[in-house]
């Protein structure tokens, strides 16, 4: 079946979202590195920290191997939709990890001044499910920076590899106490707004973005994949204006209301149900699913909000972190 979305050319450089994100999001530009925090500024730190490959090491070579280092993770960003910014992770969310405990401490039915504890298996595609084994802790054992929030989003940060991106926002108000375990992400967006947080949502649940989230993944033990924190801090994340935004959701929500109608009344449709919600979630995250609006405030002016409100809750924690644009369109 034609959807009518583009097909890449071989000898064209892929627009945005048609690139993998990968640990090595600074990197652009044929004269090398770029570095955005001043602070870590030195060859061996970037190399020991992943952030540059070992090959760079040899600089009669830096050349040639940035040209295949580049070919390799479709480092260029190209054709980014007027109004958006390229920011990382980072700007936009808080990501931590959830309670850590014994199991001792933990008991199988919930209780006064015990808190439910979200696990990966309570984390299906776009929705939190509580089930039967779901453990509770003392609320005295939780630090309220943990505490489950409306539009928070949650993610296994240890788990298997076909569950890498698996992701849910709460979309309701927090009638109960609850937290997440401490290997789940817990996801606070710095603008607490349905819209927003649906949008970083979508964007985090994107092919694309997943095929960054495996790319940052470390195999631990025999079956089970660790996001690293750092380096998911550090992935690019493309924002649109708030307006645009708002009709990207609203759009990938009447998709995909559409879909589901389909799929309740069809059996043999799973693999268009996937493949749609797929090609709708890269449609929208490219800035190609709705048209764009001259007049929406630019999103550069929303990510100063950000930050601003950033800067309020951290405090003195708070840093700048920017990203630049080199002369070859490399971010």
């Amino acid at each position: 079946m034609d959807l009518g979305l583009p097909k890449p050319q071989d000898n064209a450089l892929p627009t945005i979202f048609k690139t993998s994100l990968p640990r090595h999001s600074q990197i652009f530009g044929s004269d090398g590195l770029i570095v955005r925090n001043e602070a870590k500024n030195t060859q061996k730190y970037k190399i020991k920290s992943g952030l540059l490959p070992r090959f760079f090491c040899n600089r009669q070579q830096q050349k040639l191997t940035l040209q295949l280092f580049l070919y390799r993770y479709n480092r260029y960003y190209e054709n980014l939709p007027k109004g958006w910014v390229v920011c990382r992770l980072s700007d936009i969310l808080f990501a931590r990890t959830g309670a850590t405990f014994n199991k001792g401490d933990a008991i199988s039915q919930q209780a006064e001044n015990y808190i439910r504890i979200l696990r990966g298996g309570n984390i299906e595609p776009y929705k939190i499910t509580y089930k039967d084994d779901d453990l509770f802790i003392s609320s005295e054992k939780v630090r309220n920076n943990i505490l489950l929030q409306q539009y928070d989003i949650i993610t296994p940060a240890v788990t298997s590899l076909e569950n890498i991106g698996k992701m849910a926002c709460y979309i309701q108000p927090v009638n109960d106490q609850m937290t997440v375990g401490g290997f789940v992400y817990l996801l606070t967006p710095y603008l607490c707004d349905l819209a927003y947080s649906q949008f970083i949502l979508y964007q985090l649940t994107s092919p694309i973005f997943i095929k960054s989230l495996r790319s940052i993944s470390k195999k631990s033990g025999a079956a089970f994949y660790n996001i690293n924190k750092e380096k998911l801090n550090n992935l690019p994340f493309y924002l649109p204006p708030y307006a645009e935004q708002v009709r990207i959701v609203e759009f990938i929500d009447a998709l995909f209301e559409q879909v589901e109608l389909i799929e309740n009344n069809q059996s043999d449709i799973k693999k268009l149900h996937a493949d749609l919600k797929k090609k709708t979630l890269d449609l929208a995250i490219q800035g190609k699913l709705v048209p764009h609006d001259p007049n929406d405030e630019p999103a550069s002016e929303l990510l100063k909000r950000i930050r601003a409100e950033k800067k309020a809750q951290l405090g003195k924690k708070y840093a700048d972190s920017y990203i630049y644009k080199g002369d070859d369109n490399c971010y």
